[in-house]
């Protein structure tokens, strides 16, 4: 995601968490359904592209480290004040 590029991922919930929308899912454990994501990906340079900026503009709103930091200090913050 960090670097742009398109995700081909089994459907499950981790992975729809991360992905949103935007990612590009397999039939969960279906190795014939995941190889033809790729495929399909790979062949269609337009999706392929517009897909991974829009994951990339997820990974920095999201998962950048002042993201994760600004979760967990709210996240503490909230924890000590139950105490």
């Amino acid at each position: 995601m960090a670097v742009g590029l398109p995700i081909v991922a089994f459907d499950s919930p981790i992975n729809r968490e991360f992905l949103g929308n935007i990612g590009i899912y397999a039939r969960y454990g279906d190795a014939k359904s995941f190889a033809e994501k790729i495929i399909e990906t790979l062949y269609n340079s337009e999706v392929e592209l517009n897909l991974g900026n829009k994951l990339r503009q997820r990974a920095k709103k999201y998962f950048d480290w002042n993201s994760i930091v600004t979760t967990m200090t709210y996240s503490y913050s909230m924890l000590s004040k139950s105490s």
